[in-house]
């Protein structure tokens, strides 16, 4: 992949970071090549680039990948209408009509 030309932005794409050292991600909501502290790098104390998302970590209940993703999003759906309600009388109105809709 090549980095992206940013003045003055350090990129983690770059290849002293993506050549020099052992990748180890998260992605998907697992370590798909093992637990980063099995790695043969972190066995040699190599460096490593560690890539993790809080949503694989953070969410409470643990569930499936989707499970979380769905949780997640039912929060932010949450926060945008008590952000809109908050800032939007009509729309605050509405919700405060509606069955079901709390604040």
């Amino acid at each position: 992949m090549q980095a992206p030309e940013l003045p003055g932005v350090v990129s983690a794409y770059e290849p002293r970071f993506v050549e020099a050292l052992a990748y180890l991600a998260d992605s998907g909501g697992s370590f798909r090549f093992g637990h980063p502290l099995d790695a043969e790098a972190v066995a040699e104390r190599r460096g490593i680039q560690l890539l993790t998302h809080p949503i694989w970590w953070s969410e409470w209940p643990l569930g499936s990948v989707a499970e979380r993703i769905d949780s997640w999003a039912a929060r932010q759906q949450h926060r945008l209408r008590n952000t809109l309600a908050a800032n939007i009388r009509p729309y605050a109105a509405h919700l405060d009509a509606g069955a079901g809709h709390q604040l």
